[in-house]
């Protein structure tokens, strides 16, 4: 991975303490360089410390210059800046186990919420899908999904109404659709959500402290990696600013709609089973 130098530089104290400028677009707040997951004192790291905390600070600033999601491959996108930060966290702490192949997410929470810019790069990849993986997609898609169209419509409201209570609703089924034999078959422009998950902090509400952002089996690995080596702190970077991120450019670039993965899917498919054209703003209603 081709990185700017800035990454890899020492760390400047000053840059590292002080928010980045917000621009008139009111850009996220800059990404937290540190995440206490227990108590204190420095991370073990294979980068040196100094260097991962450079790079995080660094991380931060380029996610204001982001402006595109999966376009230009460069820091200006945003699937290459998390990729990044995936990366460095790694190198920092080989013991988180997403790297090995592990699909539980999919399987227990396979309904990532998808932008209709992701969901662009999605609809266009199915296009260059082997006849054989596609058909299984969308065959999976409606024997574990389109019998849960209601609770995904449900799920929808909760989606365009994220300041309501409205209960989760109860899905027999979270698999992912494009999961097949243990692998993403959308793994190139899979969603931001599923490229972080396993890396990152996130905080819940601003009242709420942050939490590892992986599932229950990921988390528990890496505090017990951790333990391990003497040292209950890790350095992880902060979801929320990158999903403040992607909200803010699917406004700006596209529809703004946000929906699950299998309800995209749904609405894209017609009664012969066929990929329907791109619509970034579906009747998901219409879609059952």
């Amino acid at each position: 991975m081709s990185l700017p130098s800035e990454m890899s530089q020492e760390p400047n104290p000053q840059a590292e303490n002080q928010p980045a400028s917000q621009s008139s677009s009111q850009l996220p707040e800059p990404l937290s360089n540190e995440a206490q997951v227990t108590q204190t004192t420095s991370p073990p790291l294979n980068l040196p410390s100094e260097q991962l905390q450079a790079s995080l600070a660094a991380a931060s600033r380029y996610l204001e210059q982001v402006n595109n999601i999966g376009l230009s491959d460069d820091v200006q996108d945003l699937n290459y800046l998390i990729d990044f930060l995936v990366f460095i966290v790694d190198q920092a702490y080989p013991f988180i186990p997403c790297p090995s192949g592990c699909s539980n997410c999919c399987v227990d929470s396979g309904l990532p919420r998808t932008s209709a810019l992701e969901w662009a790069h999605i609809h266009g990849y199915l296009s260059q899908m082997p006849p054989d993986v596609l058909k299984q997609v969308i065959e999976q898609n409606e024997s574990r999904h389109r019998p849960q169209h209601q609770q995904f419509l449900a799920e929808q409201a909760r989606i365009e109404n994220p300041d309501t209570d409205l209960a989760l609703p109860k899905f027999e089924c979270k698999e992912c659709p494009f999961l097949i034999e243990g692998r993403c078959s959308v793994y190139a422009v899979r969603p931001t959500i599923c490229r972080g998950f396993g890396y990152f902090t996130w905080r819940p509400g601003k009242e709420r402290d942050s939490q590892i952002f992986a599932c229950q089996m990921a988390a528990d690995t890496l505090l017990d990696g951790l333990r391990q080596i003497h040292s209950p702190y890790a350095a992880l970077p902060a979801w929320n600013p990158i999903s403040d991120k992607v909200y803010a450019l699917n406004r700006a670039q596209s529809t703004g709609v946000m929906a699950t993965l299998p309800l995209w899917l749904m609405a894209h498919t017609d009664a012969n089973g066929q990929i329907l054209p791109l619509n970034l703003n579906p009747d998901f209603s219409q879609s059952g």
